[in-house]
């Protein structure tokens, strides 16, 4: 077994306001980040890049984003 990372999933909301003046909420685009805020691209399911150390890490969880 090699070493553990954590990858946290962000997504901002934004409100947006309609033409009859209804505010609804909008999710914007998910977004991948260690537990410290450095960047991670996504390759594909289960699969990933930390972007700063050009380093790939990979998941076996099945509910992996």
């Amino acid at each position: 077994m090699g070493p553990s990372h954590s990858i946290r999933v962000y997504q901002d909301f934004t409100n947006d306001v309609k033409p009859d003046g209804r505010v609804v909420e909008v999710a914007g685009p998910f977004r991948l980040a260690t537990s410290t805020g450095i960047a991670i691209d996504k390759l594909e399911k289960g699969r990933y890049l930390i972007v700063e150390r050009d380093v790939e890490i990979y998941s076996e969880d099945p509910g992996a984003f």
